[in-house]
């Protein structure tokens, strides 16, 4: 009799377990263990799929960051592109101050040395 009472038992509490998501009272025709298979696939089905989306959320996320961080490579690229070539320029142009300063010290020397004063 112990057995009997644990059966119907577990058959109740297990038909009520099974009928929480179906608002009913109970499934008549349908094995509780089944219901719970059923409600464990239909669950494992759910987390694939969140997985899956939170999958392709991060994979997109990766994309942007990768776009970003390739834009900020041109940026800079094209930054220390134009700040070489503004110090070429400089670079020639204090070269051509120093050759004009040259020359002018030139001739101031052989000034120096026409004049005997």
């Amino acid at each position: 009799t112990n057995r009997v009472h644990y059966e119907n038992f577990r058959s109740k509490r297990l038909s009520v377990l099974a009928a929480i998501d179906e608002e009913k009272v109970s499934i008549p025709n349908k094995n509780p263990l089944a219901v719970l298979e059923d409600e464990t696939q239909e669950h494992m089905n759910k987390i694939k799929l969140m997985e899956k989306e939170m999958e392709d959320v991060f994979n997109k996320k990766v994309e942007q960051k990768i776009k970003k961080m390739d834009n900020i490579e041109k940026e800079n690229y094209v930054k220390i592109s134009e700040e070489n070539k503004f110090m070429n320029e400089l670079k020639e142009e204090l070269k051509f101050q120093r050759d004009s300063l040259e020359r002018q010290k030139s001739l101031f020397d052989a000034q120096l040395l026409l004049s005997p004063s």
